[in-house]
This record gives structure tokens, sequence and C-alpha cells, in this order.
């Protein structure tokens, strides 16, 4: 039996037994008590929330409990049938004992984990004000004062102190104590969030949308993570959230976050520009891909997305919301068959490359060849053409040679299309990268092509060794990755 559930057990057992309902009865012999009883039933606990409690009275409850409360250890041992000098009872003893004096527990406990983390527990229920002045003494770096599981050791007694009061327990992990162990460290952010999530009134999600803002995301990377934790809470999102009910959050990225996951559950359709002048620039991306995902037609919300995302690429800790939506209406848009839109070339250029590369082809990599930033253009024709080749081959050479040897932008896209197939026709791949007329773009396709050839028919890699258009520093590589596997040579 886990030691952690040894006093929800005992609690069970001592109510049995108090009521006078006998420990029969707790171990479910006959009729009584639930399952659910036994798991939900800590000390001091309410009859509504301890589950099918059986038929007792609410008076009857309430005498159990307080009964609970003030016996001692070896009685609640006995009631719960442990032996008297066990180590269950021992714990049993420091849960008590920190019920009741939660400072002289943890002194007595020393160094021992298990011992303090069971008086801190029991301490939750009745003097947490205390209990969490002392868990911060164990909880700051560099944890020295003893081995154990200190994000357990936290979320154990703030899940406990929500149980019984959830108000409390939610103000004092504001504390910038308790931030500052949770930034970066997710695995305790989970188990905080996710068990305050467990105890939230079902009805207020404006309430839980803002604890979780304000709570879980301190910088612009944490929106990523809120926006999937915010969901794990038990309240219901069936009603729309305003945007307006989040407008007093200080600005920064927890007011972001609020005003994003407010954005997905309505979309305000007649002021949508409102809506994205109200974050800030690091997620005006976000908010717009999550706009225009609510459009219903693909074409047309991918329009009005070029139209008004903004023109600077967005930030890293923003591209991941961007590209979360994008995607989602990308696929919309391509299962539509819809045409790339006609007016691309007015679209900010991080978007346009974003649309190219993500659906290649004759359509798309004629509207990169307009794309009026070289860099970006040179980029995105690469990529797609990468992209595509790797998946039809055939067309895309037949595109690329359509293009003509006089378009500035062939050397690109003939890179593209050497980088694409060089795993699966790396003869032909050199054929095309010698048509590169940029020396250190040739370069870097000719160290690709022979590099796959190598691998594949090291013989015939030594027909090209002596390639002239082969730098030295490459020849030098090529004949260490061809020696081992043609020694015969």
């Amino acid at each position: 039996m886990p030691k952690s559930d040894v006093i929800f057990l005992a609690g069970v057992a001592v109510a049995a037994v108090a009521t006078g309902a006998g420990l029969a009865l707790w171990m479910n012999d006959g009729a009584g008590v639930s399952p659910s009883r036994t798991v939900n039933a800590a000390t001091g606990i309410g009859k509504s929330g301890a589950g099918t409690a059986g038929p007792y009275s609410d008076a009857q409850w309430a005498a159990a409990m307080d009964a609970i409360l003030n016996m001692s250890a070896r009685d609640v041992a006995m009631a719960a049938g442990l032996e008297p000098d066990s180590e269950e009872t021992e714990l049993l003893r420091y849960a008590e004992w920190g019920r009741r004096d939660p400072v002289a527990a943890i002194a007595a406990a020393g160094k021992d984990f298990t011992l303090i983390e069971q008086a801190l527990w029991a301490a939750a229920e009745t003097k947490p004000t205390i209990a969490v002045e002392l868990l911060k003494t164990f909880t700051t770096p560099p944890f020295e004062v003893f081995d154990g599981d200190v994000n357990r050791l936290i979320s154990n007694f703030f899940l406990h102190w929500a149980r019984y009061d959830l108000d409390a327990a939610r103000f004092s992990l504001a504390d910038s104590h308790w931030r500052s162990l949770t930034g970066g460290e997710y695995e305790l952010l989970d188990d905080l969030t996710r068990g305050i999530g467990t105890f939230w009134p079902k009805d207020d999600a404006e309430g839980w949308v803002r604890w979780m803002a304000e709570f879980a995301v301190d910088e612009p990377a944490d929106v990523e993570y809120f926006m999937e934790a915010v969901g794990w809470g038990e309240v219901d999102f069936s009603r729309p959230l305003s945007l307006a009910t989040f407008s007093d959050i200080t600005e920064g990225p927890s007011k972001d976050a609020a005003l994003l996951f407010a954005l997905l559950s309505e979309v305000p359709a007649t002021a949508p520009m409102k809506a994205m002048e109200m974050v800030s620039t690091e997620q005006c991306a976000a908010a717009a891909a999550i706009i225009a995902e609510g459009i219903a037609d693909p074409a047309e919300a991918l329009h009005w997305l070029g139209q008004h995302a903004p023109r600077e690429r967005p930030a890293e800790e923003s591209l991941f919301h961007t590209l979360w939506h994008f995607d989602s209406l990308l696929r919309k848009w391509t299962e539509a068959g819809s045409a790339i839109d006609s007016d691309i070339t007015s679209w900010p250029a991080w978007l346009q490359q974003l649309v190219i590369e993500a659906a290649p082809g004759p359509e798309t990599l004629s509207a990169a060849l307009a794309v009026s930033d070289e860099g970006t253009r040179s980029d995105t024709l690469t990529a797609g053409m990468q992209e595509w080749s790797a998946k039809d081959p055939a067309a895309a050479s037949a595109w690329l040679t359509d293009l003509g040897s006089d378009n500035l932008s062939r050397d690109a896209a003939t890179a593209g299309l050497v980088l694409g197939t060089a795993n699966g026709d790396p003869e032909g791949a050199l054929a095309w990268a010698r048509t590169i007329d940029d020396p250190a773009l040739r370069d870097r396709c000719l160290r690709a092509a022979k590099g796959h050839l190598a691998k594949e028919d090291p013989s015939t890699a030594w027909t090209v060794f002596d390639d002239p258009l082969l730098p030295d520093s490459d020849r030098i590589s090529l004949e260490r990755a061809i020696k081992p596997s043609n020694s015969s040579k």
C-alpha cells in the first residue's frame, strides 16, 4: 500500500468505527462505503466531497471527522488495523502531529523527507499559513536540506490545501517564490495547474483563464504552454469569453495569453482589427492566424491573413502559434483545391514563404518568382523546390527546364531540386548541380549529390572523383567517405 494512501484509508476506517458502522462496513463487506469514498475521504473532508458516503446523516459524518482529529495516532492505527510500531503508524503519528503543531513535528523529523512531507501535507488542513512558510525553507535552492522530490513536496502540499481552501491556496501560489521555482520547470507547473484545475469551480471559466495566465505565463515563450494547459481544467467553456474581460490585466505575456485564448472562444467578426490591436506586437501574428482560421471559406481566410498579418516576421516565441493555426488553415485551403491568391506578392514576405513552402507546386513556385525581397525569394524557391522534387521529381524537373537558363532565380530553384532528389537519384542531382552558376551554391550542391552517390555506389563515385568543379576540401572528405567501403580500389 502506498504510504500516501495510509491517512486516507485510516480516515475512512475511523469514520466507519466512529459512526458505529464497524470496520466490516469500511471494508465494503455487504454495503455502505464505495471505492470513491475510500479514495476521497481524507481526514476532515466534508461529507459532500467524500464520494458515496453511505447512510450517514450530516451530524454523524461531522462527529466522525471531529473524532479523527482528536484521536491519538495509536487509536487511529488500531482502527485501521495497523501494527502499533509499524512504519505506517509512524507516518500517522507525524500526520497527527503536523495537524496540531507543524513546527514541532518538522523539527523532530530532522532530515527525514518522508516524515517532513507527511507533517506538511497534514498541516495543509489545519495550519496552512504556518506550513507554507515552513515549506519555503525546504524549497529554496540549492535544496541542500535533504534529498527528496522537491516538486512532489510542493505539489502535494498545495493540492491538499486547495482541497480545503482553493482561494487561499491559489492566492499563496502568487508569491514570487513559487513562480521562481516553476519558471522553466514545466513538470512542477503541470502538477500545480492540473491539480488546482481539479478543484476550480466549473462555472468560472473567466477566473480560471485569468489565474492561469497570471500564474503560468511570465515570458512570451510561456504562452505556448498556456494555450495547451488552460484546457486541463474541468471548467465549462461552452460560453464564449469576451476580450474585454481581460483588458485590465497588466500589459505583457500574461495578457497576451488570456486574449489569445479568448479569441479561440469567440472571434470578434465585427472588429477583428481591434482584437489584433489589443495584443502585443510579439503575438499579433498569432492573433491574425486565429482570426483567419475562424473564416469559413479557406481561400477567403488565407487572403484575409495575407492582407492583415504584420509585415515583420513574428518572433520565435509567437511563431508556434502562427504555424499552429496557419497549418490548420492551409490544410483546409489545399483540401478545398483553392488556387494561390494572385495578389500574394502584396503579402508579408515571411507569410509568402510559409505558403509556398507548405504547398509547393507550379502555382506557388511561380508566385515565389515574384517575391520582391531577393533573400526571401531565393530561400523560398530552394525550400519549395526541395519539397516538391522529393515528391514529384519529374514535374519539378520539367518546371525548372521551362524556367530557362537566363532566369536570375534559376540557381536557387536548381539547388532545391538537387537537395530534393540527391537521395533517390544522386546521378541526376549531380548533373543538375553542375548547371548552377553561383560557385558557393554549386559547391554545396555538388557536396550533397556526391555524398549520396558515394554512399549508394562507391565505384561510381570514383569515376566522378576527379571532377574539376569539386572543391579540394570536399575532395578530401569524399575520399575518406569512399575508402572504407571500397577497400578493393
